[in-house]
């Protein structure tokens, strides 16, 4: 887009055998492993996530997004017998919703789908790549509410797992416990998501009141993660990619506290990339709520990576990326293209776990030019 900088999208590639993509969670949420990264000294250091607390500058401001996962992944039927996957995605308006869908055959505006409890879900535009969107009526035929539509995922929806984490699509009732409960932080509140903040899924209750005990502050932003997150680059150059746009909310006291700790060189840790870009959108469009307003409501479309940087945190917790994705631009510009590349290359051939349910890194640029 006009006025960004040029960035080849190729310059995201790594290679990654297929057994390091992690398929389940490790046996307890602390108990991943943690890459610790000197930006300043270009230097990395294999540890554990239980070693966090000693690793975090004294009195650090923590801000983590406490977005709760939907159980958004349903299936149903078209009248010929077709099973169609149906992935809520968004309410687009007053009774009418965004889904993906994935089909054998196209399908066209005005199809009916019979989805569970004899529930409808009636198409107002032909299947769409990126989104269809769609009625949704209950058993009595009448159109339902998001709340009513949220309590029928609740019974009827499994985890959205991303595309890399493989189960067994052949048996729509297949989804563990583990799923259900790791796929989730255990700080989840405001659902929205559709894809979980992963950094967060290291953290139990005992790490939470262990950094509180340190006198770290906890604080939280609320960013709805969206399928967008996923999205392949179809781009060559980063200056031309469309970020897609998420919804978040930040208390005003969280806003205030955030803009005071980086005016006084307080450290402030990003508990994942998307609370770094609610920072970041904070920051760098002067965002604040409206007068006599709590709350800051807004959606961003901010795009971090390399040539547009961001100075909104100094520490980030993040799990390892995909190649050629968004996320893997975003932490090429936090920590540095070419630091980062070594780390990515050390992580592979120290077998670490990688994407959702693998293992993460601290990315520490304190003292840094970065």
């Amino acid at each position: 887009m006009a006025g960004r900088p040029s960035y080849p999208t190729s310059r995201l590639e790594y290679a990654l055998p297929p057994e390091l993509i992690a398929q389940h969670p490790a046996t307890e949420r602390r108990a991943s492993r943690l890459l610790h990264v000197d930006v300043a000294n270009g230097s990395f250091s294999d540890r554990s996530f239980a070693d966090l607390p000693g690793l975090l500058p004294e009195g650090s401001l923590i801000v983590m997004n406490n977005s709760r996962v939907i159980p958004a992944r349903t299936y149903g039927r078209r009248q010929s017998g077709g099973r169609v996957e149906v992935l809520y995605h968004g309410r687009e308006r007053q009774h009418v919703y965004r889904v993906l869908m994935k089909s054998r055959a196209p399908l066209p505006a005005g199809e009916m789908l019979v989805l569970p409890e004899g529930w409808q879900c009636e198409l107002l535009e032909p299947k769409q790549l990126d989104g269809s969107l769609v009625r949704i009526m209950n058993a009595a035929g009448a159109v339902v509410d998001t709340a009513e539509l949220h309590a029928w995922l609740d019974r009827n929806g499994i985890m959205p797992l991303p595309p890399y984490i493989h189960r067994d699509t052949s048996n729509p009732d297949e989804e563990s416990g583990d799923d259900r409960e790791r796929y989730q932080t255990v700080y989840a509140q405001d659902r929205g998501s559709v894809a979980a903040p992963t950094a967060g899924l290291h953290f139990d209750d005992a790490m939470l009141a262990e950094l509180r005990g340190n006198g770290h502050a906890i604080r939280f932003v609320t960013l709805h993660v969206g399928m967008g997150t996923f999205a392949p680059l179809r781009v060559d150059d980063l200056a031309q990619h469309s970020m897609h746009g998420e919804d978040f909310s930040v208390e005003l006291p969280v806003v205030l506290e955030h803009l005071s700790a980086l005016k006084a060189g307080r450290p402030v840790m990003a508990v994942g990339t998307t609370s770094l870009r609610v920072l970041h959108t904070i920051v760098s469009e002067g965002r604040m709520p409206q007068p006599d307003a709590v709350t800051l409501h807004g959606s961003t479309h901010t795009f971090i990576y390399p040539g547009q940087p961001t100075v909104a945190a100094d520490l980030l917790l993040t799990n390892f990326h995909l190649p050629k994705s968004t996320l893997l631009a975003l932490v090429y510009a936090f920590g540095g293209e070419e630091l980062m590349q070594r780390v990515y290359n050390h992580a592979v051939e120290q077998r670490y776990r990688f994407f959702s349910y693998g293992d993460c890194m601290l990315i520490d640029r304190r003292n840094s030019a970065t």
